[in-house]
């Protein structure tokens, strides 16, 4: 996935579909994540606390990572990136290495499909373990918690969900962590940043020649141009 390919749905709207050979690889990890479950296997954040818990067996609950989370500060990013971020994580959570399910992705993608834009703080991250504030607000909006952005106005998920037609998720430890375990938000921006400066660099490059010819002193040439 490309940069253009983010700008696509994050700023012109196109709709995202998960493909049946993608939902395969999804299953697939999710199948090796259970098994490891099973077999009674140390998962982080799944058997064992976060960070300097590490050490100490828990059996956490998914919501709970993500209000722990969910922090940021500031004014609300925009449409535009919040987009992006929902996009890109869908995409690495796509990839089939992190056990969620394929609902999971799913989720994301009617995020994007019916235009549902978490308010997400633009402010929280904490580098390298991620940009957890702002994706724990993206994701808290899959289990019905958090607010949107709808119109001109902030409200509660929940209420936009019902009137979407979309049904809450109920995460467990390793979904939950999985969702806001990246640098998608990060990503996301640089995306767009990018994307933007390629058009801003194409229109000055179309304009520029019609510039050098309305300054063009009259009756003159530019040096090189054959006569």
């Amino acid at each position: 996935m490309g940069v253009e390919e983010v700008a696509q749905v994050a700023a012109l709207g196109a709709e995202v579909a998960v493909p049946p050979d993608v939902e395969h690889r999804i299953e697939s990890g999710h199948g090796l994540y259970m098994e490891a479950l099973r077999r009674g296997e140390q998962i982080y954040g799944v058997t064992t606390g976060l960070g300097d818990l590490v050490k100490v067996k828990t059996t956490p609950r998914g919501y709970l990572i993500l209000l722990e989370h969910a922090v940021g500060v500031g004014e609300l990013a925009p449409r535009e990136w919040v987009r992006a971020a929902i996009l890109v994580r869908a995409h690495q959570l796509a990839l089939g290495y992190s056990g969620v399910r394929t609902r999971v992705v799913r989720a994301l993608v009617d995020l994007l499909n019916k235009h549902i834009t978490p308010a997400v703080p633009k402010y929280g991250s904490v580098g390298a373990s991620g940009d957890l504030a702002q994706l724990s607000s993206i994701a808290l909006v899959l289990i019905g918690e958090g607010y949107v952005v709808d119109g001109d106005a902030v409200v509660e998920a929940k209420e936009v969900l019902r009137r979407k037609g979309v049904e809450p998720l109920d995460l467990d430890p390793r979904e939950a962590l999985a969702l806001i375990n990246g640098t998608s938000f990060s990503t996301a921006v640089l995306a767009m940043a990018v994307w933007r400066t390629e058009k801003l660099l194409e229109r000055y490059l179309e304009a520029l020649p019609l510039f050098l010819q309305a300054v063009r002193p009259a009756g003159r040439r530019w040096p090189g141009r054959p006569r």
